[in-house]
């Protein structure tokens, strides 16, 4: 799990943003790991398969889950921006895809 930070936070009655990644292969147990989190951290949880399964129709097309990804990191880093904790449980299994977020977060005011 990747967690970053920020401390310029607008509020500093607030705290730092804080957005985790939850790595991990299937039946690793991220999505429990998240969901304790989403409690915990009081953070919006953003888990593709769900997100997959309600816009297909129950189904969970591989060839759609770059594009769901994509638009969940998108409302995950406004929401950061504008100080909420977010989860990203999407497994992050690459090196480079751990990277990108990480320099993803860093770039949003507010998460990085």
């Amino acid at each position: 799990m990747y967690e970053h930070e920020h401390s310029d936070s607008a509020d500093a009655r607030i705290g730092p943003t804080v957005v985790y990644l939850i790595v991990g292969l299937p039946g690793a147990g991220k999505t429990t790991r998240a969901k304790e989190l989403e409690a915990s951290a009081h953070a919006l949880r953003l888990t593709s398969d769900e997100w997959q399964i309600a816009l297909f129709d129950g189904q969970n097309p591989p060839d759609k889950r770059d594009l769901v990804e994509g638009k969940l990191v998108h409302v995950g880093m406004r929401a950061a921006e504008l100080g909420s904790n977010v989860i990203l449980d999407f497994g992050f299994w690459g090196r480079d895809e751990r990277s990108a977020l990480r320099w993803v977060a860093d770039a949003v005011p507010g998460a990085g």
